[in-house]
């Protein structure tokens, strides 16, 4: 798959695989449209002192901005495709 860059809420940036079906996901994420209060959530409580454990990582949207606030991040996804996409997007 393409890759495209993606930048997050607070300027993380990554690129990541870019299907058109993804390529929507990451538009969304830049405009400030997908979960919102999950980046404002996130933004008021991780801190490089605590640690995220997402379960139902998707794709990584929440897992990657994540792994930029915390002092680590970990991600379970059972869906063996979004998996594969999320591990392309952290490797």
């Amino acid at each position: 798959a393409d890759t495209c860059g993606v930048k997050w809420p607070d300027g993380f940036f990554a690129n990541l695989s870019c299907t058109p079906y993804y390529k929507q996901v990451w538009d969304l994420l830049e405009a400030g449209k997908w979960e919102p209060t999950t980046f404002r959530t996130f933004s008021l409580f991780l801190t490089r002192a605590t640690s995220y454990i997402g379960f139902g990582s998707w794709v990584g949207p929440m897992l990657l901005y994540a792994s930029q606030r915390s002092r680590q991040a970990f991600g379970c996804e059972p869906d063996p495709i979004a998996y594969e996409q999320l591990a392309l997007g952290v490797s």
